[in-house]
């Protein structure tokens, strides 16, 4: 076919313009456009590194193969990214993070081991095998990738540790919560305390556990189920763009976007008579501070926030007490009320608060907040061991912590008593903190 042809000849090497009309062509006629493709594969394999800077033919032809969803392509690729990384860097560049893993799931002819032991092999660029296990993820929300297969494969590559570099492991970490694996939450766990899990990339520990329980509608896959070369390839940076118009940033519109979560200050909340006093002695608020001086009242109860402003930071929190949706986890399918309400409070005093610089609060009112949500949390938390019969925080955590451990939110509460110079609270939290 002269056409084709002539249109494989356009885009064997480099052009300053995207090559639109020879892209489009070869769209029109995938199966007699396959073996220029292959071939085009096999030389990029063939010659390495000494392959012309300027030939552009194997890069293209990943990305229509992934488009024409050839999996006989799939080995050859599979080849390709096995490739030292310095040398796949040269042939296929920023490929590796932007479209590899889509090539590779649209091209997947079956070979789950292939995958598997790609992964394992600690020689593959990092880049790549995040790429495959994205890969995996996918094969197990469509149903090829059994889950007890999977949760095995990847506490093998956990526990075993037989990878290199951060990124692994905290893409290890986003795919447990993606996939909603939540007795599974003890690897994620293990992956920060051991430091192998980058907080920058899914956040902390905490913000881990909330992604575990969301289904965000961007977060749904892991890769496309299509994908359209011509679409893929136009935009990269090796061809000229188009003048378009500048578009100048509203700054000031931006600055005050930042500022509309945190703009209204806490509302002051009515407190009822025999409501347990919001300065956390743990009596009734008739009994406490309802009879102090106003003064004194208004200083132990500064930390007070509306039940619109808990609201606001617990959006991320797991939802709770929802109508449920089949085939999805929830909080409550794993932990009791209780333990959930300790819980929130303690995320209420420790999650990390996004507040923009000239918002953020004085340092005396956050440890204020702080040392109340965590002494609520600790009343609660004290009633609930005795009443199971709980003895050490191991236990406890075991059976009830979600967020975060006894021993992490005790120890910020023994900071924030001794600093406030509170010495019989402190030693009674110090009594559990032991235990």
């Amino acid at each position: 076919m002269k056409n084709l042809q002539e249109a494989i000849k356009n885009i064997i090497y480099r052009t300053d313009k995207f090559p639109a009309e020879s892209f489009h062509m070869v769209e029109r006629h995938p199966e007699e456009a396959k073996p220029y493709l292959h071939a085009a594969i096999d030389r990029a394999l063939a010659d390495k590194e000494e392959l012309d800077p300027n030939y552009m033919l194997h890069l293209y032809a990943l990305f229509f193969a992934g488009e024409f969803h050839d999996q006989e392509a799939f080995e050859k690729i599979i080849a390709l990214s096995c490739l030292p990384g310095d040398v796949l860097d040269n042939l296929i560049g920023d490929t590796v993070t932007e479209g590899l893993n889509n090539i590779l799931y649209n091209t997947y002819n079956g070979n789950l081991e292939l995958l598997k032991d790609c992964v394992r092999n600690p020689e593959v660029d990092d880049f790549v095998r995040e790429a495959m296990l994205d890969v995996m993820g996918q094969l197990y929300l469509d149903g090829i990738f059994e889950e007890e297969e999977l949760k095995a494969y990847l506490r093998e590559l956990i526990y075993h540790k037989e990878l290199i570099g951060d990124q692994i492991y905290t893409n290890l970490a986003g795919i447990i919560c993606r996939c909603h694996f939540v007795d599974m939450l003890p690897e994620v766990q293990y992956l920060f305390d051991e430091e192998l899990a980058d907080g920058f990339v899914y956040g902390e520990y905490d913000s881990c556990v909330d992604m575990m329980f969301q289904y965000d509608e961007l977060d749904s896959t892991f890769c496309r189920p299509s994908m359209s070369a011509s679409e893929e390839l136009k935009g990269y940076a090796m061809f000229e763009k188009e003048k378009t118009e500048k578009i100048v940033p509203d700054f000031g519109q931006m600055a005050k976007n930042l500022e509309q979560p945190v703009i209204n200050p806490a509302k002051k909340l009515k407190v009822g008579r025999n409501a347990p006093c919001p300065c956390g002695s743990g009596k009734k608020y008739k009994f406490c501070c309802m009879n102090k001086e106003k003064k004194d009242f208004q200083k132990r109860t500064q930390w007070i926030e509306s039940e619109e402003e808990q609201k606001r930071w617990l959006k991320d929190y797991p939802e709770t007490e929802v109508e449920k949706q089949e085939g999805r986890v929830y909080l409550e399918d794993y932990f009791d009320s209780e333990s959930i309400a300790i819980d929130k409070l303690i995320y209420l005093a420790l999650k990390r608060r996004v507040i923009p610089i000239w918002q953020a609060e004085e340092i005396s009112r956050v440890q204020a907040r702080r040392k109340a949500y965590l002494w609520e949390a600790f009343s609660k938390y004290i009633k609930k061991m005795k009443k199971e019969g709980i003895r050490t925080n191991s236990e406890y955590d075991k059976k009830y912590s979600i967020h975060y451990r006894c021993s992490e939110w005790l120890e910020e509460l023994l900071v924030l008593m001794e600093g406030n110079r509170e010495y019989d609270r402190y030693e009674e939290v110090l009594k559990y903190y032991k235990k």
